[in-house]
């Protein structure tokens, strides 16, 4: 039995997409195991790879004070649960609540736990999020089942008790997969052993993509013709970082701006792309009435190959979100990747496109406009570029899963 243990959000493209690469890397890698993944009661997603089975987590946190003292309240008892039962054998169900009694089980049953792949382990988005994420992983280590980390975000940690809790996670895991080299960095400096810390890239790069005749009709549905050249463009809603509010500053109208840009003068249709259904839709919405009817929204709740696919017809591209600009770099689309976090800059980077980047720090409208017209004036180069790298990067992950792979077989016996 093999957990996939998650947190991911099904409104998320992204959380989708890496929960997808997860279940298609266990199943061509670790056939031998059954596949179980925990989700959060009201994230449970309408589509959902065939080979996962879903067990239900506790719930988010719930609104009020007395919803967050209950909610801490049922995370002292999971760990005192997990202590009576390290130690004492003692399954004292008692304890904790139904749902949870039964997640707990099934880490204490499982072979391993594969923490599931993305960019949790920071406190830019606070420190609660950080703590919360952990205290998952920290379960399986408390009862004794080994844990491995899929391709991981790691940092910036700029709290101590987000930094400590990190640390003591990391050190106890079998296997810590890591995305960029500055997240590398940060795992050494945290003490984890060099052997068990290997540099991959992120997981959704050896995602397939769905053919395009089969996203040929969701672009003719809105309106767009797949003749013809299209750009896409996403915007994320700023809200999601409330510790960082500042870099949200003039955000929105250079966005608007850079739309203009590319349907006046650079004459293409624009695409835009939601990628967070609770976060990105409402300032998606307010894009395209701010640019007008040359501005079409396109409908991101499909399946993850099939948004990948629709990134092929794409002849330039504008991201912030980090796997809207990770599927551009699959398609080998010219793109503009607004970095707001460690895990996009890593990400470019590791890549060597730091001149398709911009930090958020300093997007205005001229900045942006600027930067596209360069990579539109450069684009036959930055496709030859982005598929040369892509592709070492590709073989830096299968190298990175193969040891995967390895380490499980050979700590699980299985």
């Amino acid at each position: 039995l093999l957990v996939i243990a998650s947190h991911w959000d099904s409104g998320n493209v992204g959380d989708r997409a890496l929960l997808d690469s997860a279940a298609a890397v266990a199943t061509r890698r670790l056939p031998q195991f059954k596949l179980i993944v925990t989700c959060k009661p009201r994230r449970v997603p309408a589509y959902l790879h065939p080979n996962l089975s879903l067990m239900p987590v506790a719930a988010d946190w719930e609104p009020g004070l007395i919803g967050k003292f209950r909610r801490l309240s049922n995370l002292l008892r999971c760990l005192a649960w997990c202590v009576n039962y390290s130690r004492w054998g003692k399954d004292s169900g008692w304890l904790v609540n139904p749902v949870d009694h039964k997640t707990l089980r099934i880490y204490a049953n499982a072979d391993a736990v594969l923490a599931i792949a993305g960019g949790p382990l920071q406190d830019d988005t606070g420190t609660l999020s950080t703590l919360l994420h952990l205290h998952q992983l920290a379960l399986p280590l408390l009862v004794g089942t080994p844990l491995f980390l899929l391709p991981q975000s790691i940092g910036p940690l700029r709290t101590r008790l987000a930094r400590k809790f990190t640390q003591w996670v990391l050190q106890r895991a079998a296997l810590v997969l890591v995305r960029e080299p500055i997240s590398l960095q940060t795992a050494l400096s945290l003490g984890v052993a060099p052997g068990k810390t290997v540099l991959s890239g992120d997981l959704t790069f050896l995602m397939q993509s769905a053919d395009k005749e089969i996203c040929y009709p969701y672009l003719n549905q809105i309106g767009i013709d797949a003749q013809a050249p299209i750009a896409g463009l996403n915007i994320m809603g700023w809200h999601y970082h409330s510790r960082r509010p500042e870099f949200g500053r003039g955000y929105f109208e250079a966005m608007v701006a850079v739309g203009r840009y590319m349907v006046d003068t650079l004459g293409l249709q624009l695409c835009l792309l939601p990628f967070d259904r609770r976060c990105d839709v409402a300032v998606t919405e307010r894009l395209k009435e701010a640019i007008g009817e040359r501005a079409t929204i396109f409908d991101t709740s499909l399946p993850p190959p099939t948004v990948r696919g629709v990134f092929d017809y794409f002849d330039l591209c504008v991201g912030t979100r980090t796997h809207s600009n990770i599927f551009a770099l699959m398609a080998g689309v010219p793109l503009v990747a607004i970095s707001y976090m460690q895990k996009m800059t890593g990400t470019m980077e590791m890549l060597e496109l730091e001149d398709c980047m911009l930090p958020i720090e300093q997007v205005t409208a001229d900045s942006l406009i600027e930067r596209v017209q360069y990579v539109w004036d450069h684009q036959d180069e930055l496709r030859n570029r982005i598929g040369d790298r892509v592709k070492k990067v590709q073989d830096i992950t299968e190298c990175a899963l193969e040891r995967l792979a390895l380490e499980i077989t050979t700590t699980t016996g299985a």
